[in-house]
């Protein structure tokens, strides 16, 4: 699930729960996580290279409009500086 999607409604109001986390609590994971979650490792283990897949990478794998922000932002890959994106399920390409 988009992690946009799944905090906020169509009217760009907060979600009150979330049911791909640990006791339906919203807020738990941060906007944009394939962003945020993808500097972290970065951060954490330099010389290790990051590989994005799933939904929230593929659908923004080129530069794209951003209905919360109401701008158009650059590919994911770019703004994460990770290393490769595997379009939809990365899991599955790996085993090819």
């Amino acid at each position: 699930m988009d992690s946009m999607i799944n905090r906020y409604t169509a009217d760009r109001k907060l979600r009150h729960d979330d049911a791909y986390t640990a006791g339906n609590v919203a807020g738990k994971r941060p906007d944009r996580a394939t962003l945020v979650y993808t500097q972290r490792c970065k951060e954490a283990w330099k010389d290790v290279p990051v590989i994005l897949g799933g939904i929230e990478a593929s659908l923004r794998r080129t530069a794209h409009y951003d209905y919360w922000s109401d701008t158009v932002r650059r590919s994911v890959l770019v703004d994460s500086k990770a290393d490769m994106l595997m379009f939809g399920n990365g899991e599955r390409r790996w085993l090819k």
